[in-house]
């Protein structure tokens, strides 16, 4: 039986996102036979490392990271195959972060986990998304 070829790995930092060097890759693909995407927990946070002020501002910045990610390397929401949420103090009867979530995938739907945290990496984070493709 013939090995399989060694993965490829690359690692991306996409133009326009909070340099994350020596810490971590915003994006990591490996290519072999096929190619994987994996996008690390993005936040609410742009470029300059500001965090949006509201729930729904961060969320919103959220999906542009992730789209961001995305794009960079090479490959499209509709790619998502699972989204997993972190979100701090949850409530499942308030959840505003659906429509801006729903308008960002635009119709698509992707296996999902939503994770109730009790904090994230910094206090004023609260809302975290990561898409391994």
């Amino acid at each position: 039986m013939a090995a399989a070829p060694p993965l490829q790995l690359q690692t991306i930092d996409p133009a326009g996102m909070l340099d994350s060097k020596p810490l971590f890759s915003h994006v990591t693909t490996a290519s072999g036979d096929m190619k994987l995407v994996f996008v690390a927990g993005q936040v609410g946070m742009d470029e300059h490392g500001n965090v949006a002020d509201t729930y729904e501002g961060q969320v919103a910045q959220t999906v542009k990271n992730i789209g961001r990610c995305l794009a960079a390397a090479g490959a499209r929401v509709t790619d998502i195959v699972k989204i997993n949420y972190y979100i701090v103090n949850y409530d499942p009867n308030n959840r505003p972060h659906v429509p801006i979530v729903l308008n960002f995938f635009n119709g698509h739907r992707a296996s999902t986990m939503l994770v109730p945290v009790v904090c994230l990496a910094k206090p004023e984070l609260l809302f975290e998304m990561d898409a391994p493709r």
